[in-house]
């Protein structure tokens, strides 16, 4: 079994970040991450990649705090709170599908007659046990990813980790492994995340049954809320404010609405008074409007935000030069204020 999560498991995110930056080799990834999930069910959407690499310790935490169910995402995994599947990892070919799972129990310290029996109990409750004597070389694309839940699900932790599980797969397939990842995830918390963007038809109906969406864009949080609000075209848009833009940035906050800091504009207000923010507006753009006016605080820029979150390497290599992890700082600094 998995270890449960602490007394007061009601109260705790699924998902909290505070300034958290994720490394690769020294290099940040994504920088100033703050997240408080605290939906059951939470969806990722856009490249949250380096969370996946930082439980398998191949990414690191450079600075700040990220937990997955109120402990460290550095040792969700080796505690056994966290039940990890990664997209289309290798496989040992010659394996049966009933070894492989039970192998993943055996790791988390499973006597092997506990593992066997764990194995087969999780095949079983996924609906599985017709592949358990298959070969892992022989399993379709869907059994491998059906597999990826199996072995994740088999020690019975708290919280589901799923990277991508519908990426890439046609409407009926992807169907199935949703209703798979349904089963899996009764009556625990589940993390998943989805790869297209905008996301493909099976992956809006597994994410329109998540309580809350985060995206990540670039590697900066840029929306959060339901699956509807984030990903409904026209519905994101980027603002720039040419003076009074944190007060503006503070007020559409306070009205409930999901603001997350961009970059200083350069602006004839000025660095100091000019900002660029993205803002989820699912009513239209009347609430923004309002209170520029309100706020004396010129708009030059309201535009809706396209779905494509993919970057250049010129791009990224830009975003991760020291002047730039200090211009977000900056950012970040003006619109906590």
């Amino acid at each position: 079994m998995g270890r449960p999560l602490s007394a007061d498991a009601e109260t705790t995110p699924t998902l909290s970040a505070s300034r958290a930056r994720i490394d690769y080799d020294g290099v940040p990834q994504s920088e100033g991450l703050d997240v408080c999930a605290q939906s059951e069910h939470v969806g990722l959407g856009g490249d949250w990649r380096p969370l996946f690499d930082l439980l398998e310790q191949k990414a690191t935490l450079g600075s700040g705090t990220l937990e997955l169910g109120g402990v460290s995402v550095t040792r969700a995994l080796a505690h056994g709170i966290v039940g990890l599947a990664r997209c289309d990892v290798p496989l040992p070919k010659r394996w049966q599908v009933l070894d492989y799972v039970a192998a993943s129990a055996r790791l988390t310290g499973y006597g092997k007659r506990d593992a066997s029996r764990a194995a087969r109990d999780t095949l079983e409750r996924l609906e599985l046990g017709k592949i358990g004597k298959q070969r892992l070389d022989r399993l379709t694309v869907v059994e491998r990813r059906a597999l990826g839940v199996a072995h994740a699900s088999v020690t019975e932790p708290p919280l589901l980790v799923l990277e991508t599980p519908l990426g890439g797969l046609d409407d009926a397939a992807a169907d199935y492994v949703r209703a798979l990842v349904g089963r899996a995830a009764r009556g625990r918390r589940m993390l998943v995340s989805v790869s297209a963007s905008p996301p493909s038809a099976a992956e809006r109906a597994l994410l329109s049954t998540m309580g809350e969406v985060w995206l990540m864009s670039r590697g900066a949080i840029v929306a959060n809320g339901r699956a509807d609000d984030v990903f409904t075209p026209g519905r994101r848009y980027a603002v720039t404010a040419t003076k009074n833009g944190a007060e503006l940035a503070r007020s559409l906050g306070e009205r409930g609405l999901c603001v997350r800091a961009a970059e200083l504009a350069s602006a004839p207000g000025g660095p100091d008074g000019a900002l660029r923010f993205f803002v989820v507006l699912p009513d239209g753009t009347a609430p923004v409007l309002d209170a520029a006016v309100q706020l004396d605080a010129p708009i030059v820029e309201l535009v809706p935000l396209p779905f494509d979150d993919r970057e250049s390497g010129l791009e990224r290599a830009k975003r991760m030069t020291t002047a730039g992890v200090a211009h977000e700082r900056r950012v970040d600094a003006v619109a906590e204020q």
